[in-house]
């Protein structure tokens, strides 16, 4: 995990489960890098999942979701 001054965000690789679990919010699709990121809340903690190659990346945290799609962005700046 990854503290910041006002935040706690994990950050994870794993072979692809294609699970993940969520409360009942809508789950938002946001697109970077040519890849769709899937934005979702559980137990009060955002989560953004993609799958890339054979694994399932996700972020998950107590981050606003402006810090989340940032992060997003920054894997796919050169």
């Amino acid at each position: 995990y990854y503290p910041n001054n006002n935040s706690i965000y994990w950050v994870s690789f794993l072979p692809a489960a294609a699970l993940q679990e969520k409360d009942n919010s809508q789950v938002r699709v946001y697109e970077s890098g040519g890849v769709e990121h899937y934005i979702m809340e559980n137990n009060e903690k955002l989560v953004a999942t993609w799958f890339t190659d054979n694994l399932e990346c996700s972020i998950t945290g107590e981050i606003s979701e402006e810090d989340l799609e940032t992060m997003i962005n920054s894997i796919y700046e050169e």
